[in-house]
């Protein structure tokens, strides 16, 4: 009777079921980092999902706005004008010009234009700066 015992514990002990034990613990091991990885991967995937998702929804939201603007003639007159700068008959168009800009840029042509007496020669010495 005492060797019945036994035997599920020689059994269990013995160096072939344990490292049958460890093959199958690093296969179970190999396949959870698989998943997490998996599972990782998928988040990631997800996020990025909704992002894209959010920015399309806002660009659907723009269009839609665009579209209901072209559909009245102040929109398409409001749209023509913006992108080919057109005017009406009758209207005049005012050029502003900020200074400060004009002299940092190209000092030359913030001068006064007084140069109609001048030889070629000095209109070349003004205009390299000396």
């Amino acid at each position: 009777m005492s060797r019945n015992r036994s035997h599920p514990h020689a059994i269990l002990s013995s160096p072939i079921t344990l490292i049958l034990a460890l093959i199958v613990l690093i296969f179970l091991a190999r396949a959870t980092a698989k998943i997490y990885t998996k599972a990782s991967d998928g988040a990631i995937r997800l996020d990025t999902a909704r992002s894209d998702l959010a920015r399309m929804e806002n660009k659907q939201a723009d269009l839609q706005n665009r579209i209901q603007s072209l559909s009245t003639t102040e929109g398409i007159e409001a749209s023509i004008r913006e992108k080919y700068h057109a005017i009406e008959p009758g209207e005049l168009v005012a050029v502003i010009v900020n200074t400060d800009t004009a002299t940092k840029t190209n000092p030359i042509e913030s001068r006064p234009d007084d140069s109609a007496g001048l030889s070629w020669w000095q209109q070349f010495l003004r205009v390299i700066g000396l």
